[in-house]
């Protein structure tokens, strides 16, 4: 991972962004403490889980050397910056019709992994220098299966994986939402209305008829939709509180 104009440029974009809350190292006293903050955990949680690590005898290799990027909240000019930092993400960031929501920037491997939504919010893994698809966890179709292994080996927490597990089933949940007929509000205004002569009611927007019975499953699949979507965001905002669902929603269907 060649920087270009040294580490004092990419020390301060990091800094940056770490002060405007779109940057973490995931595996820092700092990070914890804010966490424990923001969520009523225990100050300790952090010294806690180096413990348990400790028991399990992993070394202290793993502290400090994951940054999460929240790259989709972060301004054009903060992008632009890291691009002429890190020339090879040019093609990932400004040059694709999706850009990534979050890089995962591994400071022991020397690697940076790119994760998104794309078309119909299904999530996409690149590896930045090569643009090379990663099936990470097994949760694309395609793409390099190893890969993961040694970007994650000193991510004994697991933070990688629920940050995409957590991407993927959002998209999934959005893409499932904009699939179901009108919305939550539309639905309700259409089971309240009059049917007509065939029992037929009709939700704004739309063109077909429906029966009833399909409305109350418009509306019980829209609000699984959004459990499902607080659930991932959940997940997210633990590491990101500032995130909203909409933020992700790419809107190409």
């Amino acid at each position: 991972m060649k920087l270009t104009g040294g580490t004092e440029r990419a020390q301060k974009w990091i800094s940056d962004r770490k002060a405007e809350g779109k940057l973490i190292d995931v595996y820092s006293d700092e990070w914890y403490a804010n966490r424990a903050a923001s969520e009523s955990l225990s100050q300790s949680w952090f010294n806690d889980l180096k413990l348990e690590f400790e028991q399990l005898e992993f070394d202290d290799e793993y502290l400090h050397h994951m940054l999460v990027v929240h790259i989709g909240g972060c301004g054009e000019e903060a992008k632009h910056e890291l691009v002429s930092v890190y020339p090879p993400l040019g093609e990932v960031i400004g040059a694709r019709l999706h850009q990534p929501d979050f890089l995962f920037i591994n400071l022991k491997t020397q690697q940076i992994l790119c994760a998104g939504l794309g078309r119909n919010n299904r999530l996409f893994i690149l590896d930045a220098a090569t643009g090379t698809s990663i099936n990470a966890f097994g949760m694309l179709d395609c793409g390099d299966e190893h890969y993961i292994d040694s970007f994650t080996a000193l991510d004994h927490a697991t933070f990688v994986e629920d940050i995409l597990v957590a991407l993927s089933q959002l998209g999934n949940a959005l893409d499932d939402y904009s699939r179901t007929p009108g919305n939550p509000d539309s639905v309700e205004r259409a089971l309240d209305s009059k049917p007509s002569v065939d029992s037929i009611y009709f939700i704004e927007g739309e063109d077909e008829g429906f029966s009833r019975e399909e409305l109350i499953g418009f509306k019980q699949s829209h609000e699984k939709s959004a459990q499902r979507c607080k659930a991932a965001m959940g997940v997210i905002n633990s590491f990101f509180p500032d995130c909203f669902d909409g933020d992700f929603n790419t809107g190409d269907y």
